[in-house]
């Protein structure tokens, strides 16, 4: 057995490489017997292998090397080292590793101090990940030319969602007050002030709380913003207003009237924020002063409010008095015990529009090339195309992002377009938060790639790696970053979106609390892209050809949309599409939309994760804690059982765990064989998985137990130190 152990070595060499020197067989630096690569990743970084070291000292003719490379060429300039063993029995030179260093360096009493680092892609998303990136740009970060944007049209139908808005009177504010005279000459005069109104709870857009006894002229004066409690209507709208309304009028002057009109009305105005009066719709009349001096009045009324684009409309009291001849006149009346139960409610539609959207696989393939000057290295299956060489679609082939303007249809073209940027960082942690889908780095064929898939691809139940001796020095603790108390999934932003009724929008964000108490580690994973429908639906309804210099919040937000493709075109998946019935606990289920990207759909995608500490806890639950969106909302996926929102989750229902919640870590030394197969790949089911990914069969000492583990750490230096995470024993059944 040959090892790669330096240790089983009688002679080490380093050389050095760069692209503008020749290759160099250097002094062994200082520090080479204790700087072999260790292999890590974590819970947070699960796809991700990192090679660290302890730093390297170079003297002589290898600070010569690497200085002369970095500061006669930059910074950016690679300078890779190889470390090779001499066999002892066959003389032959083995590579022991081959890695670049770090730039970043420290000169100090002629010892150059360098990190080794895990070089490639890894190195450089690392630095690049936080970038913000305009995703239409043609030139990539190291200003390589690449071509057009390549994007797919979306259609768009319509979303029906419920709108409602209501109000209540302040009990600071339950008066109304009119005062009109008029001259000698018999004149009408009137005046109109506005029910004092107060907001409390609110989903249109356009609601406002009036301010308490504005007042304006006669009933055909214009009006003020300071009255309205719906103003200036962006869009048409259809307001079922249902009130209730209570006060008594105290007629405090009336002198010399001829005759004498009191009433309650809803005034509609017209011309945005002109507020000219338009026309109205009277809710109660009076011009008989006995009849309601001093008198309670109850009225519960239902009105169609049909505003059209720019009008508002006031809840009033309004007067009108003609004065007798020859004399002065006066009325002046106010309300009071005023108690008001308003509520606006609406089922709105928007006529179909278009946008053009890019895939998750197309957007994660020009982020890396935006980032690397490469194409065609971002690969996963669980988002690819048969289009684009996969061997069929992923399960989310089609789920679509697309910017707040895009949503609009602004473009390059557009003066005021507001560019599609976003980060690498942004993407993935959206894949991860909605589909379980993580990221890490291969390289295959002298090819670095950047592989996202989902959560169990990096722990494949495949066995291709059997440590020949039993671990020595073992130690066994728990693993407490994967025993989770709490669960938090969702989005960022979303439902609860201002100016639209977020109550009914699912796709906000949830939390679930363990009944694991000895450990506190809560598991959040927030999307930063926006997967509410409502609130791509109030974005939508603002297209530019209407509004073409209006602003709003959602402008350079990022959207998703769970597509298919229907002959070259994307249209959105319903609820027919990937579920057994129709979604129940919203509002028009048959124009919901995202259904399979709710925060408890989400939470099906990583069970086998969350059962890890539950073995012993099988009739206890995950209870939902809170949620920011609809929790009442049911879906049942075709072959699954149904789900709510706000469903307390039974243990045993997690289904298959797979990972007992504890490390094992002990020594075995890193033979050459074993370090070909911890680089290596294993074709399984016609992909190529990293072996590092796969499980591993071992024993330890003392114990002649086999036992199975997946790797999160190895360090091939002196007797080999390794980590697993242990594999669960065996399974539970599966949620059905």
């Amino acid at each position: 057995m040959v090892l790669t152990n330096a240790a089983y070595y009688e002679n080490i060499r380093h050389t050095l490489s760069s692209t503008h020197k020749p290759d160099l067989i250097i002094t062994d630096p200082i520090g080479y017997e204790t700087a072999d690569e260790e292999f890590v990743r974590t819970i947070e970084n699960i796809g991700i292998v990192t090679n660290y070291s302890a730093s390297l000292k170079f003297t002589n003719d290898g600070l010569d090397y690497i200085v002369d490379v970095l500061e006669n060429y930059g910074i950016n300039e690679v300078v890779s080292i190889k470390k090779e063993g001499q066999n002892p029995n066959t003389d032959e030179w083995v590579e022991l590793y081959t890695s670049t260093l770090e730039t970043i360096y420290n000169l100090e009493n002629n010892e150059l101090s360098v990190k080794i680092n895990s070089g490639g892609f890894d190195k450089l998303f690392k630095a690049r990940e936080s970038e913000k990136l305009e995703i239409e740009s043609t030139t990539t970060i190291d200003q390589i030319t690449i071509p057009e944007l390549a994007t797919k049209d979306l259609t768009i139908d319509d979303r029906e969602i419920f709108l409602t808005s209501t109000y209540e009177v302040s009990n600071n504010d339950d008066t109304a007050y009119m005062y009109n005279y008029t001259d000698d000459k018999g004149n009408e005069r009137g005046s109109s002030v506005c029910v004092p109104l107060l907001i409390k709870s609110k989903s249109h857009e356009n609601a406002q709380n009036p301010y308490p006894n504005t007042k304006i002229g006669d009933r055909f004066s214009d009006g003020t913003n300071e009255m309205m409690f719906f103003a200036n209507s962006k869009l048409r709208s259809v307001l079922n207003m249902d009130l209730s309304i209570s006060f008594t009028p105290d007629v405090i002057r009336n002198e010399n009237t001829d005759f004498s009109r009191f009433w309650l009305r809803v005034a509609i105005y017209k011309n945005g924020t002109d507020y000219d009066y338009d026309r109205e719709i009277v809710i109660w009349y009076a011009d008989n002063i006995s009849t309601y001096d001093e008198i309670a009045q109850t009225f519960n009324v239902n009105e169609v409010l049909n505003l059209k684009s720019g009008e508002s409309a006031s809840l009033q009291f309004s007067q009108l008095l003609k004065g007798g001849s020859g004399t002065r006149s006066r009325l002046e009346i106010n309300c009071r015990d005023i108690n008001v139960e308003m509520i606006l409610t609406e089922s709105s539609t928007f006529a179909t529009t278009s946008t053009k959207a890019i895939t998750l696989h197309d957007l994660g393939e020009r982020l890396s090339q935006l980032i690397t000057g490469k194409s065609n290295r971002f690969k996963a299956s669980i988002l690819g195309r048969t289009e684009l060489g996969y061997s069929q679609d992923g399960e989310f082939a089609y789920l679509s992002a697309y910017s707040g303007h895009w949503l609009r249809n602004f473009g390059l073209a557009d003066e005021l377009y507001k560019k599609f940027t976003t980060s690498f960082k942004d993407y993935t942690q959206t894949l991860q938060s909605v589909l379980n889908v993580h990221v890490g780095f291969q390289s295959i064929n002298n090819q670095d790639l950047i592989i996202a898939e989902d959560f169990e691809y990096f722990f494949n139940p495949n066995i291709v790696i059997v440590l020949p001796i039993p671990l020595a020095n073992v130690k066994k603790h728990t693993a407490e970053d994967f025993v989770f108390s709490s669960v938090e999934l969702g989005y960022e932003k979303g439902g609860e979106v201002e100016g639209i009724m977020g109550l009914d929008e699912p796709n906000g964000k949830a939390n679930w609390v363990s009944n694991i108490t000895a450990i506190k580690n809560p598991y959040s994973s927030i999307s930063k892209y926006i997967a509410g429908v409502y609130d791509e639906e109030k974005q939508r309804r603002y297209q530019r050809e209407d509004y073409p210099t209006l602003d709003t919040d959602r402008d350079t937000d990022i959207f998703i949309k769970d597509c298919k493709d229907v002959s070259g075109v994307l249209t959105e998946r319903l609820w027919n599409d990937d579920f057994a019935a129709a979604p129940t606990g919203i509002f028009s289920p048959e124009t919901a939309k995202n259904l399979r990207l709710s925060p408890a759909n989400n939470l099906r995608r990583r069970k086998s994760l969350l059962a890890t500490p539950l073995k012993h806890y099988q009739n206890e639950y995950l209870s939902f804690g809170s949620s920011t969106a609809n929790s009442a909302m049911t879906t049942q996926l075709i072959g699954k059982a149904a789900i709510t929102e706000n469903d307390n989750i039974i243990n045993s229902d997690l289904g298959n765990r797979l990972f007992e919640p504890y490390y094992i870590e002990g020594e075995h030394v890193v033979s050459n064989e074993l370090m070909t197969q911890l680089k290596g790949f294993t074709n399984i089911n016609g992909v190529d998985v990293p072996n590092f990914y796969c499980k591993v069969e071992f024993t330890i000492e003392g114990d002649t137990t086999v036992r199975h583990g997946y790797i999160m750490s190895v360090k091939p230096d002196g007797a080999g130190t390794w980590k697993f995470i242990e594999a669960a024993f065996e399974p539970v059944p599966v949620y059905k």
